[in-house]
């Protein structure tokens, strides 16, 4: 929002019944991010859902914060604290687990990580391209994105901008 915080409002339909809620006060993006997704949101049941942003302030990060049914912040993690990224992707899975896809400008690469419901790690840091992260913000910039497949297993695509030679490309994972 205006004043560089990771916000969320919940709705029923067209009804708010949980107001502005801030997960983080100062994320404080630089104008750079202008333009790129830096938010992401995904239910993993209907008690427990994950809100994934880039954090600009102290450093560079990937974080996600876990929300129960009526909003109430339950934790926070951070996914990568070592990155230069701003677009961020987050989906959850068949199998109760959840992924968040990131650009990370520090290594060049678009990564991802996969959790499960209770945010416990499932796997470390993959890179999907290595030379995807040149450019990680503003419009024009590498943007992510994760989904499921609708499998009886944990399968899920992540796609994403390449800059350097312009194109988009996809990737199928099951972990």
């Amino acid at each position: 929002d205006l004043d560089s915080d990771a916000t969320f409002v919940m709705y029923d339909l067209s009804r708010q019944f949980k107001g502005q809620t801030d997960v983080d006060i100062n994320t404080n993006p630089d104008g750079g991010a202008n333009g790129t997704d830096v938010v992401g949101c995904s239910s993993i049941s209907n008690n427990n859902w994950k809100f994934g942003y880039f954090d600009d302030n102290p450093v560079d990060q990937i974080s996600f914060n876990s929300s129960d049914g009526q909003g109430t912040v339950t934790d926070g993690f951070i996914v990568d604290g070592t990155t230069n990224a701003a677009a961020v992707g987050i989906d959850s899975l068949y199998n109760g687990n959840f992924v968040i896809g990131y650009c990370d400008q520090t290594d060049a690469d678009v990564s991802f990580r996969t959790y499960k419901s209770d945010s416990t790690s499932v796997s470390g840091i993959i890179d999907v391209n290595i030379t995807a992260g040149s450019s990680c913000s503003g419009a024009t910039a590498t943007h992510v994105a994760v989904g499921a497949i609708n499998s009886s297993d944990s399968q899920f695509v992540i796609a994403y901008t390449e800059l350097t030679f312009d194109d988009t490309y996809i990737a199928i994972h099951n972990l």
